[in-house]
């Protein structure tokens, strides 16, 4: 990210720094999420490592709408996402290859390739610590929405909480402050 910071003046410049970091040196991580903005878009972005003598990295970038909210912790939050149009979507050329030559996604099962669940399906713990952050953040901002507490709770059939959501209100620097300092008060 440091890096990325140093050359690049637009969040969609960031991008294509790391990534074209990542074809040339590699990426050693099992995964990570990164927020990047400039003062006119903002992206999410999920990038996860090939595993021990691999190069390169598979990897999604979503820009988020104008005005609307996203939350993540500690856990892959990109599920589907449309993989023709560059104007919101940007991802790596082996995004589905690596999750299929790993065994993570089978393209004959008729379902479609969910980033998210190919490189981090949930648990029952991380639905508990991650998305029950993702939960709290979001019952705040959009209490209008009433997002029930039943996916991080693991009950059966409950639905992940959508990448982003607009909020009930403009949102305050305060506010937003308040909001990373979450503790299910």
């Amino acid at each position: 990210m440091r890096l990325a910071l140093q050359r690049a003046s637009t969040a969609r410049e960031a991008i294509e720094v790391m990534t074209d970091l990542v074809d040339r040196y590699g990426y050693g991580s099992s995964g990570e999420t990164f927020s990047i903005a400039d003062p006119r878009e903002a992206w999410i972005m999920e990038m996860v490592g090939p595993g021990d003598g691999g190069k390169g990295a598979a990897w999604v970038a979503l820009r988020i709408p104008d005005g609307a909210v996203v939350c993540h912790a500690n856990k892959a939050r990109i599920g589907e996402f449309p993989m023709d149009d560059p104007e919101n979507c940007l991802y790596s050329e082996n995004v589905i290859d690596l999750a299929v030559a790993n065994g993570w996604y089978d393209p004959n099962s008729g379902a479609p390739f969910s980033f998210r669940e190919a490189y981090h399906p949930a648990t029952n713990q991380t639905k508990r610590y991650s998305d029950g952050r993702v939960w709290s953040v979001f019952r705040r901002v959009a209490p209008s929405l009433d997002l029930s507490p039943d996916y991080f709770r693991g009950a059966n059939g409950a639905k992940p909480y959508p990448l982003w959501l607009e909020p009930d209100e403009k949102l305050t620097t305060v506010e937003v402050f308040d909001l990373l300092r979450d503790h299910y008060e």
